[in-house]
C-alpha cells in the first residue's frame, strides 16, 4: 500500500502530499525549434498550435523569436503579420510580440492556427520561434526563453481529511 502523505499528529484531520514536477512560467504551445537554419534560399517554415474560445479567455498568446543572424523574416498567424521584417535584425537576438486576439480562432471547439516563418537566407543563421501562453495580465518582462523552458520544482499539497 502506497502512504499519500505524512500524517501530524496534532492536526489529525490533514495530509500532506508533496511530489517534484516539472513546471514552467509559461506554456509553450507551438514552436519552430531547431528548424530554422540557412538553406541558401527563402524558405518558409510553418507549425500549427490550438485555441478556442475559452482558452482565450484565459491566456495571451504571444510569439517569441530567437534569432541568431537573420536580417529579415517575417512571422505570420494565420495570414496576420505578428513580426514585420525590418524588426528582425542580426543584432537583435530576441523579439517578443504578444499575438492580436481578433487573429487566432475562438470557437467553442478547439481549431488550429497557422503560424508561418519565412526567412530570407544568410550563411550561418539559425532562428526559433516559440508559440507562448500565458495568463491574461502576463508582463512582458515575463515573456523571456528561461520562463518557457521546464525547470524541476517542488508541489506540496495539504489535504483536510473529513
Amino acid at each position: 500500500m502506497r502512504t499519500l502523505g505524512t500524517l501530524n499528529t496534532s492536526a489529525p484531520d490533514i495530509a500532506r502530499v508533496e511530489r517534484y514536477v516539472l513546471t514552467t512560467k509559461v506554456e509553450r504551445v507551438g514552436s519552430l525549434e531547431g528548424l530554422i537554419r540557412d538553406a541558401g534560399q527563402p524558405r518558409t517554415y510553418t507549425t500549427n498550435f490550438p485555441t478556442n474560445d475559452a482558452y482565450l479567455r484565459i491566456y495571451d498568446y504571444w510569439v517569441l523569436v530567437i534569432n541568431r543572424g537573420y536580417d529579415s523574416a517575417f512571422v505570420d498567424v494565420n495570414n496576420n503579420r505578428v513580426v514585420p521584417p525590418n524588426e528582425i535584425n542580426r543584432h537583435i537576438t530576441e523579439i517578443k510580440k504578444q499575438i492580436n486576439e481578433t487573429y487566432l480562432y475562438n470557437y467553442t471547439e478547439f481549431r488550429d492556427n497557422i503560424l508561418s516563418v519565412r526567412t530570407q537566407s544568410n550563411p550561418g543563421a539559425s532562428m526559433d520561434v516559440y508559440i507562448l501562453a500565458a495568463p491574461k495580465g502576463t508582463p512582458p518582462g515575463q515573456i523571456t526563453l528561461d520562463n518557457v523552458r521546464v525547470k524541476p520544482a517542488r508541489f506540496v499539497l495539504y489535504l483536510w481529511l473529513k
